[in-house]
């Protein structure tokens, strides 16, 4: 029998997951009951619930909010698997860091080079975090680049009228694709993780049963 992943715990938050309505109640009350040994209690009003096809929770006749997304280590989780609400919100942060650091770009005394480090460490260090376990499309990865290159223009200081390919800009500033950059740091990631010990919950999670089962049936197919 699988294991089944049933919680993500990081410092005082706890991420409840199920599949059916029943196991999410029956997990809710436990974990009422248990902190109100040490009296320790929950904060309904910081408490949100996301649920797809299923009904709304109560925990002591008040009925938990609904959260159509929520924030979990800096990644979004969203009832859309997160991925585009996650890479917007990356874009905007990273965007906000490389605003603040204008007064590097326009510095003068200041070579390419050193600001070509400083945006990888700072600006692009958060643009890809958590890159590992985004589920990328081309749609999603030619975004990025796009912010990604109008970022190196701009260090660069090449106009719009300067006819420079974007291969011959990644050339100058030592830069690699970034569907490149996101494939390399996915096979770092996946080889850390299978390194570590047996019972570790990073590899545990690898073959996380999802609970329920595919309904049987034949292949029908469409011509």
């Amino acid at each position: 029998m699988k294991e089944r992943l049933e919680d993500l715990d990081y410092a005082d938050n706890i991420c409840l997951l199920a599949k059916r309505f029943c196991n999410m109640d029956k997990t809710v009350k436990r974990l009422k009951q248990e902190p109100e040994l040490v009296d320790l209690h929950i904060n309904i009003n910081k408490t949100k619930g996301m649920t797809v096809n299923m009904q709304k929770f109560r925990l002591e006749g008040t009925e938990i909010e609904e959260a159509g997304s929520f924030v979990y280590l800096g990644s979004v989780v969203s009832e859309t698997r997160g991925t585009d609400e996650d890479i917007t919100s990356r874009i905007k942060k990273a965007n906000g860091v490389f605003v603040q650091l204008c007064p590097v770009w326009r510095n003068l005394n200041i070579s390419k080079e050193i600001k070509i480090r400083i945006f990888n460490t700072n600006v692009k260090s958060v643009l890809l975090y958590a890159c590992e376990n985004w589920k990328t499309t081309n749609q999603i990865t030619r975004t990025l680049q796009i912010f990604v290159n109008k970022c190196l223009r701009r260090i660069m200081n090449i106009k719009w009228t300067d006819k420079i390919t974007n291969e011959e800009l990644w050339k100058i500033t030592h830069q690699k694709s970034i569907e490149n950059q996101i494939k390399r740091r996915k096979w770092n990631w996946i080889g850390h993780t299978l390194c570590k010990e047996t019972g570790a919950i990073e590899k545990t999670a690898l073959d996380w049963n999802s609970q329920g089962y595919r309904r049987r049936g034949r292949l029908k197919r469409t011509w």
